[in-house]
């Protein structure tokens, strides 16, 4: 499973068909289905964690990967915009770029998959046009949570460190 546009993207690449796949969001199951093919697409409306549970015809499970999704409305996205986080996957450095219409202070951080913060790095009065580089090339190999956080709105992107 992973995260692309604010869809959850699913495809199992192993097993046996039919699939009985299980997708767990905040508040409990939120999608239970047969699948012949092990693909598909859920796209959260509410914020919070989601996981996958898929069992193939001989009852043997798929590993399982947590992701934490927040939602952001578009009536919040009009603060900042064209977040771009790139390379992904990277290896020693990470840039990131976006539009800040209100010039507003904001705040990066950049944690781990225990939720453990890693790097954290603060504006204040940002310009309306942020690009930075970071230097990651200390970082462990492994998935990492990029935030950022403006007043009362939230972004977080998932990168893979290799």
């Amino acid at each position: 499973m992973n995260e692309n546009n604010g869809n959850l993207n699913y495809n199992v690449n192993a097993g046996s068909p039919p699939y009985n796949i299980q997708l767990f969001g905040p508040n409990g199951l939120v999608l239970n289905l047969n699948n012949n093919n092990g693909t598909g697409v859920f796209t959260p409306t509410i914020s919070g964690n989601y996981f996958l549970v898929v069992e193939d015809q001989a009852g043997c499970f798929a590993d399982t990967v947590f992701y934490q999704i927040d939602v952001i409305s578009s009536i919040e996205n009009n603060i900042f915009d064209n977040v771009k986080i790139y390379p992904n996957p990277t290896n020693d450095y990470l840039n990131i770029e976006f539009k800040n219409y209100r010039s507003q202070s904001f705040i990066i951080i950049f944690e781990n998959t225990l939720g453990q913060e890693i790097l954290r790095h603060e504006i204040q009065d940002g310009n309306q046009d942020f690009s930075q580089q970071f230097n990651i090339s200390e970082f462990s190999k492994g998935i990492y949570y990029i935030k950022l956080l403006f007043e009362n709105t939230k972004i977080v992107e998932i990168i893979t460190k290799n």
